[in-house]
């Protein structure tokens, strides 16, 4: 069962005056709920989850949406509950909220008994505008990763959807304005896994897609970063494999920069330890004809989950990317569960200008994982991270 909430933590960057107090929150409003993602819109804060209906119980999971203003204060919450009953999931580990050029968000969320994928889109009210269902083919398991918007209004979408075999395989979905399918194609090999985790788009009529390649993502040392370029058509028109050394398995997250390259950020593979896999988080640039201009490791190197699940451009220039990181305890033993939302900003040459880890606020003790699912900018240019929290062996919403 989930018991979700959420917290939210106000950072200051350097240079801006008068910036509001921060603050680290958990948020508990339907008493078993969960916020997945977040998006900083006109010094309004928008967080997107599931959440039981506990007034109404028994309840399937359904869809949390909540309305902040920019001191963590909740202006509206509202639930969306599937015409069908079926339950609905959410995780920060996939997936990602935009905003339209109507003003809509628009973020995917799973339906669990039906196999099907919908991305809703609601408006600044939390009204909901649209929503498209995809339904997963072979009635195998869908990762929705990414979406970005197309000049008729329409959306491609990116992911990777599991095979009969286990393996992955990336696809690329086209719908029109209205959420109608227009065209899908998948990619790479059926005896390989390869999987898409985000695109940004580089004119009308090209884009960039980066994700993994096999042969095996559950085999670290034999997994390889990906790039993809395509047209709107769905059309490869270039690719990039990453090195062996270092060995970079994914790339999870891609922006474009002003010299017309790319930011990234992903992970590599450092080898087997005593505790199995070892792992880092690093980011790294591209040129704008994907050469790799740079590459830096970040953070420690452990079996668990570091990782960055968000980053966003800072007004100064620089990069910001917010996750989760092991952040207590002896990091050469097991870990303890006790994970910190994390936070690392980085300059256009990778260079490190600070990070931090959180956990929950004073007075509340932490049994389990803190994640940042999501980070976005106030005027005042204090930082708004959120994502979910795990108090006293329930999950919570934390800003």
């Amino acid at each position: 069962m989930y018991s979700r909430g959420i917290l939210f933590l106000f950072f200051i960057l350097p240079g801006y005056m008068n910036a509001q107090p921060g603050f680290n929150r958990i948020y508990g409003i339907y008493g078993v709920d969960l916020f997945a993602r977040l998006i900083v819109d006109a010094d309004t804060i928008f967080c997107f989850g599931v959440a039981y209906d506990t007034a109404n119980l028994p309840s399937p999971l359904q869809v949390q949406m909540v309305k902040m203003d920019s001191s963590g204060n909740v202006v509206k919450s509202r639930l969306y509950k599937d015409p069908h009953n079926d339950f609905l999931g959410m995780d920060f580990l996939f997936g990602e909220v935009i905003k339209t050029s109507k003003g809509y968000f628009a973020f995917p969320v799973v339906a669990f008994n039906r196999a099907g994928y919908l991305w809703i889109q609601v408006d600044r009210n939390l009204e909901v505008k649209a929503i498209s269902e995809f339904q997963s083919p072979n009635d195998n398991t869908i990762f929705d990763e990414a979406i970005i918007e197309m000049p008729d209004t329409g959306f491609l979408i990116v992911g990777h959807t599991s095979q009969p075999n286990l393996k992955k395989d990336g696809f690329i979905r086209r719908v029109d304005k209205n959420g109608k399918l227009l065209w899908f194609k998948y990619y790479g090999d059926y005896g390989d896994d390869e999987s898409f985790r985000d695109i940004v788009k580089v004119s009308d009529n090209k884009f960039v897609l980066c994700g993994s390649v096999g042969p095996s993502s559950n085999e670290p040392i034999s997994a390889r970063a990906g790039l993809w370029v395509i047209d709107s058509n769905g059309t490869v028109l270039q690719t990039w494999i990453g090195p062996e050394s270092p060995d970079l398995t994914t790339i999870k997250g891609i922006i474009m920069t002003i010299d017309g390259g790319f930011v990234a950020h992903g992970r590599i593979y450092l080898g087997e330890g005593p505790w199995g896999s070892r792992v880092q988080a690093c980011v790294m640039k591209f040129s704008a004809d994907l050469k790799l201009e740079w590459l830096k490791p970040v953070g420690p190197t452990t079996t668990q989950y570091n990782d960055f699940l968000d980053m966003i451009q800072t007004p100064d220039g620089h990069y910001l990317v917010a996750g989760e990181r092991t952040a207590y305890g002896d990091l050469t033993q097991p870990s303890s569960g006790d994970w910190g939302g994390w936070l690392f900003k980085f300059t256009e040459q990778g260079d490190s200008l600070w990070a931090r880890a959180d956990n929950a606020p004073p007075g509340y003790k932490s049994t389990g994982e803190f994640v940042y699912g999501g980070v976005g900018l106030l005027s005042s240019g204090n930082i708004v991270a959120g994502g979910k929290g795990d108090v006293n062996d329930n999950f919570v919403g934390w800003v």
